[in-house]
């Protein structure tokens, strides 16, 4: 099963990911024009992803 994760959703014991097979997940740059976040907080979530996603493909 494939499941989308969102960035505050970067647990890999807790969460869609516990029962998944694949893993998607999208860097809503769009989305974050449209809203007035931080720059430097979608930075830090954006790189916290990239890195969650660097450890689920070192797990398997």
């Amino acid at each position: 099963m494939t499941v989308l994760v969102l960035g505050d959703q970067l647990h890999p014991e807790c969460g869609p990911v516990t029962d998944a097979d694949r893993v998607l997940m999208v860097e809503a740059h769009g989305f974050a024009r449209r809203h007035p976040y931080h720059p430097h907080k979608l930075t830090l979530v954006f790189a916290a992803m990239r890195q969650f996603r660097d450890a689920l493909r070192e797990r398997g």
